[in-house]
C-alpha cells in the first residue's frame, strides 16, 4: 500500500473544508506563494481559485502535485487574506465544468474552459534550471499539445507557439497579469 504524503492529505482536507492554503509550489523561489480556495484535485495537479495579497479575486492557478514543497493553513497569513476577501464579497466561479476526480486532466480541462471563456493564460514550461514562460490566448488544445497565440510582456501580439502538454510545469488564468495583458491586447488590436 502506497502513503499519501501529509501535503496531499492536507490539500484534500482544505479543499474539502473550503479553507484558503498557501501553497508553495518552487523550491527555487521559497519565498513564493500562492494563496486560496483548492478548487480541485487530481493524481497530477491542483487547481486554486486564487486571492490577491490584498483579499482581492486574482484567477485560477494549476500547480502539479509533485511541485509543491509546502502547505500553510490555518496561520495569521490566511486569516488576513480570509478577512479582506470576505469584507470586499469577493468571489470565485469554477473555471471548468467537469467534475473533477483523480483521473480529470486538469491542465487540459482549464485550458479548454480558458479558451472557451477568452481568458489570456500563462504557461510555464520547466527547461532545465531556467524556467520559461509564455502568455497568449490558447486556440488549441489536445491531450499532447497546446497552441497559443503569444502575447508579449507589452500585450502586443508576437506569434504562434506550439507547446508539448507534458512539459507544462504550471498554469496561471485570469490573475491580475493575464487581465493587464488581455486589455493590453485588445486595446492594441483595435
Amino acid at each position: 500500500m502506497v502513503k499519501k504524503s501529509s501535503i496531499l492529505l492536507a490539500l484534500k482536507r482544505l479543499m474539502q473544508e473550503h479553507s484558503i492554503a498557501s501553497i508553495y509550489p518552487s523550491i527555487n523561489y521559497p519565498d513564493k506563494c500562492s494563496v486560496g480556495f483548492i478548487e480541485g484535485i487530481s493524481s497530477e495537479h491542483i487547481i486554486m481559485k486564487h486571492i490577491s495579497r490584498n483579499g482581492f479575486y486574482d484567477g485560477y492557478v494549476i500547480r502539479r502535485i509533485d511541485d509543491i514543497f509546502r502547505v500553510d493553513f490555518g496561520g495569521q497569513y490566511e486569516k488576513k487574506i480570509l478577512t479582506l476577501y470576505t469584507a470586499q464579497n469577493q468571489k470565485h466561479d469554477s473555471l471548468i465544468d467537469v467534475e473533477i476526480n483523480e483521473e480529470t486532466d486538469i491542465l487540459k480541462e482549464c485550458l479548454m474552459s480558458s479558451m472557451k471563456k477568452n481568458y489570456v493564460v500563462s504557461l510555464f514550461i520547466d527547461e532545465t534550471e531556467n524556467e520559461e514562460y509564455f502568455y497568449g490566448w490558447v486556440k488549441d488544445v489536445s491531450h499532447e499539445e497546446v497552441i497559443i497565440s503569444r502575447i508579449s510582456s507589452e500585450g502586443e501580439d508576437d506569434g504562434t507557439a506550439i507547446i508539448k502538454a507534458c512539459e507544462i510545469t504550471a498554469l496561471n488564468c485570469d490573475t491580475d497579469d493575464e487581465i493587464v495583458l488581455k486589455i493590453l491586447n485588445i486595446t492594441q488590436i483595435q
